[in-house]
């Protein structure tokens, strides 16, 4: 067993295969995480009315975002997290 760095491995210096894979895999596209359905909303352009569906999620970004900017107006809370 070798140590790299105090570190005990158990790749040890003569085995014929590394501690890891030799091939990583890529994507052609980085992954976008959008914190606001609205903004889901607005990439997908999607202008229209509402599905049943997304109310729910739109109402609690749309929550949130009052309870951000009335607690930094009114200094309630450090920070709100959802």
């Amino acid at each position: 067993m070798a140590t790299i760095r105090g570190r005990a491995t158990a790749h040890d210096s003569t085995s014929p295969s590394p501690p890891f894979f030799s091939t990583v895999a890529t994507r052609k596209q980085p992954k976008l995480y959008c914190v606001d359905p609205g903004l889901v909303r607005a990439v997908k352009k999607q202008f229209g009315r509402v599905a049943v569906e997304e109310r729910g999620t739109l109402l609690e970004g749309w929550v949130l975002t009052l309870l951000r900017a009335h607690g930094e107006e009114c200094e309630l809370y450090d920070n709100i997290f959802y």
